[in-house]
């Protein structure tokens, strides 16, 4: 690899970058656009990917969602020719009378989601439609679950990118607006522990109330190529979406409607071998970003021109890194910005808090436990329903069924954490 490839409102310092800092990625920036980089095929140990494994599948070509299915689960993509889902699992949810937000009432207890090849990456919870949106990782289309009916309601494809045998969906974030912003990234990224990250990787805005897709664009075409590996995003109040790529660690910022795109942030001599940023959560103006690189939390301000990177000091007993395969994160409502959720695939999810939510330094709480790491069960992302905290598991592991990407697996549990999460933060 050559040098030229790597609710709140209230005021943010400025990042204290020097001038030949701040040069030295202008400069970076631009000439970007017209490095032509051959990938690097260094090897580094499977414990430092995303998900402790090779998101890995089978060579065969094609793939048709809805075709291999069980008859007791919903299928995505053909809901509505399917009957009752089975039975969830013995701990299911119950409802309280009081809400979480006006609409949505109070949810406890696991979840247990009957869909066949689900496979969800990511989840988000709508406050406004009380339904929760899964990435499904394989066949790169969005879930939709009403979590107190206890059912899937409806799939959502993305023309042109679902079935795609090439594509992962790897994000999906309900936005301001209550639109979603869907990441459907290249797999090969993923597969090849970054060393190829050739191909195609897209923001998708799609109007959940319609199933329509509204805009899409190209996040390979901002970096020329050179950055690959996006997953997550996040939204500032000013209608910018923020799209994270792992391999190696960059941040595109898309203006509203899709109409601009930059490089907001660059990792400066990268290594796309290296696994980099993965997660990202926003509070007020502060942007915050784990770095599977170094197991390590930053910061950025959501304001500036270019994003600065920012490191957020870890404090507590033996906090040298968050983890060794950091994933998903969230800043539960509940905490309002002082907690952050942080998913490591094999440990579960650590707990980070902030004093005063400004995020200039972070306390190591503890630890939730992955309920399903004997399982080969990877703790992938947490997502708040109804109030409480749930932890989302991903088996990628499971041998795939011929002609697809995904293994037969028809049921995937949303773990309640909640009781475990207050319990370290006393």
């Amino acid at each position: 690899m050559i040098d030229c490839q790597e609710n709140t409102s209230f005021n943010f310092p400025k990042s204290s970058f020097t001038m030949r800092e701040s040069l030295q990625t202008f400069i970076f920036s631009m000439l970007l656009l017209g490095c032509n980089i051959a990938p690097a095929h260094a090897r580094i140990p499977a414990s430092a990917f995303r998900s402790g494994r090779l998101r890995s599948y089978n060579d065969t070509p094609i793939y048709n969602p809805g075709i291999h299915h069980s008859p007791s689960t919903d299928v995505l993509g053909n809901l509505e020719n399917h009957g009752s889902s089975v039975q969830d699992a013995p701990k299911a949810p119950t409802l309280s009378s009081d809400a979480a937000k006006p609409g949505c009432p109070s949810l406890t207890g696991n979840i247990t989601v009957n869909a066949y090849q689900l496979y969800p990456e990511h989840a988000d919870f709508d406050d406004n439609d009380c339904l929760v949106y899964l990435s499904a990782l394989y066949n790169s289309t969005v879930a939709v679950y009403d979590p107190y009916k206890k059912k899937m309601v409806n799939t959502i494809q993305l023309p042109g990118l679902s079935g795609d045998p090439t594509l992962h969906m790897s994000g999906v974030v309900v936005d301001p607006q209550g639109l979603l912003s869907v990441i459907v990234d290249a797999g090969a990224a993923f597969d090849t522990q970054g060393q190829d990250i050739s191909g195609d990787n897209f923001l998708v805005k799609v109007d959940p109330s319609r199933g329509q897709v509204l805009w899409r664009k190209n996040l390979t075409e901002v970096t020329n190529g050179v950055y690959g590996g996006y997953q997550d995003a996040a939204h500032d109040t000013r209608g910018n979406t923020f799209v994270v790529g792992t391999f190696p660690a960059s941040i595109v910022k898309v203006g509203p409607n899709g109409s601009t795109a930059i490089p907001w942030y660059l990792q400066p001599q990268p290594n796309q071998t290296v696994p980099g940023l993965s997660g990202l959560a926003v509070k007020g103006d502060i942007l915050l970003g784990t770095d599977g690189s170094d197991g390590q939390l930053y910061r950025f301000n959501m304001t500036d021109e270019m994003g600065h990177k920012i490191h957020v000091p870890l404090r507590g007993r033996n906090a040298t890194r968050i983890g060794n395969s950091l994933d998903g994160i969230l800043l539960p409502k509940q905490f309002n910005g002082t907690v952050l959720l942080v998913s490591d695939t094999t440990d579960g999810t650590i707990v980070l808090r902030s004093a005063d939510g400004l995020w200039t330094s972070a306390e190591m709480v503890g630890t939730v436990p992955n309920l399903y790491a004997s399982q080969n069960g990877f703790s992938v992302d947490n997502v708040e329903i109804g109030g409480s905290l749930y932890s989302v598991t991903e088996f990628f592991l499971d041998e795939k069924v011929p002609g697809t990407l995904a293994g037969n697996r028809a049921q995937f549990p949303l773990v309640d954490i909640t009781q475990q999460v207050l319990r370290l933060l006393k």
